[in-house]
């Protein structure tokens, strides 16, 4: 069964992003606690290109509602930028978005799409959970993903 996992995994990582994936990172969790912060550092040297920013999420059925709120924390060179966003696990007929066997599902949500990075350097990225639980159940993984577009 892990290594049917594995493979799954190796495939949505590969196929998710059909463009030049330059930075991927993806988290195990048990119980995402409202205190943890995911981060994600990178190094950006190309800034002519445009970038898609994706969140990798494997979920399960325990998940306790339709859809997540992240808050998102960009650093670069001291300067920092806040952002919230809300992803979807189901759609509008109440069916699991996603692929996945089982309960198991593993979405790929575009963040962001046409992003410019002006300044090339070191960036860091923070990621939190904004739910009213202090402890956050079926969500398995969560990953970020950088991709530079075609």
């Amino acid at each position: 069964m892990k290594k049917t996992l594995l493979i799954l995994l190796s495939a949505f990582l590969f196929f998710s992003c059909n463009k030049n994936v330059i930075y991927s990172e993806y988290n195990d969790i048990s119980s995402w606690s409202k205190d943890s912060v995911f981060t994600f550092n990178f190094e950006i040297s190309d800034t002519i290109s445009s970038y898609e920013l994706d969140f990798l999420v494997r979920n399960t059925e325990d998940f306790p509602r339709q859809n997540l709120w992240l808050q998102i924390e960009k650093e670069n060179n001291g300067t920092i930028f806040v952002d919230t966003v809300s992803v979807y696990f189901i759609d509008d007929y109440g069916r699991w978005r996603g692929k996945g066997i089982g309960s198991y599902y593993d979405n790929n949500f575009i963040y962001k799409q046409n992003v410019k990075f002006y300044s090339s350097g070191k960036y860091t990225y923070k990621i939190r959970h904004l739910m009213r639980t202090d402890n956050l159940v079926g969500i398995k993984k969560f990953g970020f993903q950088i991709c530079k577009e075609k």
